[in-house]
């Protein structure tokens, strides 16, 4: 028997907000949005892959883990509990407005944004990109890069 087995996986509550669903990842405090929780859970895969490659880019892993408000953990536990009473009744586990699932981290291997070609991203899409004699703080008003 051949088991699917992921080590770190996000816990993730979706619930309705403002029309559409909302996922979001409770250790990175991180939401993606869609008319579906598929569509959600895409949208917030494609969050945190930029988060860890940002992390990774300023050299900072400590930027990847930032937990979400604990009322979020307790509604996950909760909503969590209730499916797996409604499983072991052998009712059936609708939606119900909430779900709770794990999402594996996704990969981001070290080498596939170098620093250089970082602001080439298409989530972040500047004017142009800093050439050598450049710094990205001076393309990005605020920016504290090193």
């Amino acid at each position: 028997m051949t088991n699917n087995v992921c080590d770190v996986t996000v816990s993730v509550l979706g619930f309705h907000e403002d029309g559409e669903w909302c996922a979001l990842a409770l250790e990175m405090d991180l939401r993606g949005y869609g008319q579906t929780f598929d569509e959600a859970l895409e949208d917030l895969s494609e969050s945190m892959t930029m988060q860890i490659g940002f992390a990774q880019f300023k050299d900072r892993t400590d930027m990847i883990f930032h937990p979400a408000d604990p009322v979020y953990f307790s509604l996950f536990a909760q909503v969590r509990n209730d499916r797996i009473m409604a499983l072991a009744r052998g009712g059936s586990v609708g939606q119900g407005g909430y779900a709770a699932v794990g999402l594996p981290l996704p990969p981001r291997p070290r080498d596939c944004c170098p620093k250089e070609q970082f602001f080439s991203v298409r989530w972040l899409r500047p004017i142009r990109t800093a050439s050598s004699s450049e710094s990205c703080a001076s393309m990005i008003p605020g920016s504290r890069c090193t």
